[in-house]
């Protein structure tokens, strides 16, 4: 472990039931053709009505670049417009 880095622990998604499974497919739609990182929801930590809904999320990002693994914790923000497919409005290391 890194000094200062964050140690996620893996089972925090597998141990409560953090996000719905109406709010996975939400992250997953948004994040399918993202490449370079992996990220998993971990928590759905809240949703804002804005010009449709945005969705705030704690996840785990993996990065995906052979040779070079590295595993940080986000606030993610995915806005479900009213019409149309959920976009990523922001990915912050926390």
């Amino acid at each position: 472990m890194e000094i200062g880095a964050w140690k996620i622990n893996p089972s925090v998604n597998t141990e409560i039931n953090a996000v719905s499974e109406e709010d996975m497919a939400i992250f997953n739609q948004a994040m399918e053709n993202l490449t370079g990182v992996n990220y998993t929801a971990l928590i759905h930590a809240g949703q804002q009505l804005v010009n449709g809904i945005n969705h705030l999320y704690i996840a785990q990002g993996k990065s995906i670049t052979p040779g070079s693994e590295t595993i940080t914790l986000n606030k993610v923000i995915i806005n479900r417009p009213l019409q149309g497919e959920p976009v990523i409005v922001s990915i912050e290391n926390i």
